[in-house]
């Protein structure tokens, strides 16, 4: 009888302590759910709509006209028609491109997430992207029925979904920059395939996503207009020519500067920026030489500048990290006439390297333009690449007298 009443004593400060837990739980819960704040991401701003380009309103349950200068948020679904397309953006976050005959849902952070990670689904169709270099999440990323694709900072790639039966043309993921990991949404495949800069990975019927290949002419012509993604905001050009006044004594002479390039056979972008610690301005060098025959890089129109009042020009130079670089470029001086000097610079480092290459000019000659030449038959293997510059110094004459010129010149 003894032995009874411990039994169920026992028992019933079990189902106490049990009890005890759970109302700990359940309280902890409900506080954190009372704290939590959500991450609220900023909506896309609408741009350059054409043709049949729709969202679904939960408010009148239909689908209504989405019009340039509205904005889109969370949870929002939109298509595209036939002859279709759309622009989607968050400043100096991310840039997208939504193709005809596409569907596309923006999503959510998850429960509880903390971070500032984008998300989209692509249900059929064809979304370019690009993400901004300061681009605040971890990764950006978009999920289709079979495949999920992460991309860093400053990626520009493509994925494209079939939008009829078979033989359509299968599931691809192409990346034009930076580098895009593909899986699987299959239960129990885990791994992760990396896309990088001018590759592109095709889904097989099984959903898998086969080992990536260099992208085709083609391919690169599909992909190539995710560059017009992300163009710089109006006051960008006036901002870059006063921070090029402090990148070196050639910009004293300089009044315009850009880039040049073939929308077919290539493409180039240029940007100065500030550092911070010496106050100089860094300019670097995005080139894309994947065509065949293809030539890019930047020109700086000059003036009172004149060939005779200086020994030769020298620079800094050095790679970008965790990007490819080429194997040489060309610098040409001009005249009015004519090419009045040709270089070739190579041999770039991690480290910052000057590059020096003197001149000796006996007659008055006026430069009207320098520039920088990328093109396919220089650059080695990297077709696509960047380099960055500091100190454009225009040498005095009695200096480049005494100075050598570096292995990498003429």
């Amino acid at each position: 009888m003894s032995i009874t009443l411990r039994e169920k004593q026992t028992s019933y400060w079990s189902v106490q302590a049990i009890t005890a837990v759970l109302i700990t739980l359940v309280s902890g819960f409900g506080i954190a759910v009372l704290l939590w704040k959500p991450v609220v991401l900023p909506d896309y701003d609408v741009t350059r709509p054409a043709g049949e380009v729709e969202f679904y309103s939960r408010d009148e349950g239909t689908w209504l006209p989405l019009r340039a200068g509205e904005t889109v948020g969370a949870h929002r679904k939109i298509r595209t028609g036939r002859g279709g397309r759309v622009d989607l953006t968050i400043p100096g976050q991310a840039y997208l491109r939504l193709q005809e005959n596409s569907f596309l849902e923006i999503r959510a952070p998850q429960l509880f997430e903390r971070g500032t990670d984008f998300r989209l689904h692509l249900e059929r169709g064809t979304l370019l992207a690009a993400t901004d270099k300061k681009y605040e999440g971890n990764y950006y990323e978009v999920t289709t029925p079979g495949l999920t694709a992460r991309a860093g900072k400053g990626g520009l790639f493509r994925i494209s979904l079939p939008v009829g039966p078979p033989p359509a043309v299968p599931p691809s993921v192409t990346v034009l920059r930076g580098t895009v990991k593909v899986r699987p949404n299959s239960a129990g495949i885990h791994r992760w395939i990396t896309v990088k800069n001018l590759e592109k990975t095709v889904v097989d019927r099984q959903g898998r996503p086969g080992e990536p290949y260099q992208m085709s002419r083609q391919d690169w012509r599909e992909v190539k207009e995710a560059y017009e993604l992300g163009m710089k905001e109006s006051g960008f050009e006036r901002r870059q020519m006063d921070l090029s006044k402090s990148a070196g004594n050639l910009f004293e002479h300089v009044l315009d500067h850009g880039t040049f390039y073939t929308p077919e056979l290539g493409y180039a972008l240029r940007e100065f920026s500030l550092d911070g610690n010496s106050g100089e301005a860094h300019l670097e060098i995005e080139y894309d030489v994947f065509p065949t025959g293809a030539f890019v890089g930047m020109y700086m129109k000059t003036r009172d500048f004149n060939l005779a009042d200086f020994g030769g020009l020298e620079f800094q130079v050095r790679t970008v990290s965790g990007e490819d670089a080429p194997s040489s470029f060309r610098i040409e001086i001009k005249s009015k006439f004519g090419i009045a000097r040709t270089f070739k610079a190579s041999y770039f480092a991690a480290e910052w390297t000057t590059v020096r290459f003197p001149w000796k000019a006996r007659k008055d000659t006026p430069i009207a333009e320098v520039t920088l030449v990328f093109s396919w038959d220089r650059v080695g293997d990297h077709k696509k690449g960047f380099l960055e510059f500091r100190n454009f110094t225009l040498i005095p004459r009695a200096a480049s007298a005494q100075t050598n010129p570096p292995p990498s010149g003429a």
